[in-house]
């Protein structure tokens, strides 16, 4: 996983969103009997996400980038960010381009 940030810095949201991605893949790996090894990072990422999952909107209204869309009037943009797990797709890249895939298949 790779964060963007923001002008450089790390940012909470793209933090918290990569720790969701994270468990969800190491997850996997545990149920195929795989013991992933992650990094520093991966489990800093992680554990943020552990501890604020059951509260995503709380986590990204409360980031810099979070509070300026609130002050913008993007309160709402940020509700939708916080549904976590809400459709069974994820994107698939094949090499060539990014494509809507099932995440139940």
């Amino acid at each position: 996983m790779i964060c963007a940030g923001r002008y450089g810095r790390p940012s909470l949201e793209d933090i918290f969103c990569a720790g969701l991605i994270v468990e969800k893949l190491a997850g996997v790996a545990g149920e195929r009997g795989e013991r992933p090894q992650l990094r520093d990072g991966a489990q800093i990422a992680a554990g943020l996400a552990a501890a604020g999952e059951s509260r995503s909107l709380d986590v990204l209204s409360s980031s810099e980038h979070g509070r300026f869309l609130e002050s913008i009037g993007f309160a709402k943009d940020l509700e939708f960010a916080a549904r976590v797990d809400e459709y069974p797709i994820a994107p698939v890249f094949d090499g060539e381009r990014v494509m809507l895939g099932r995440s139940d298949a």
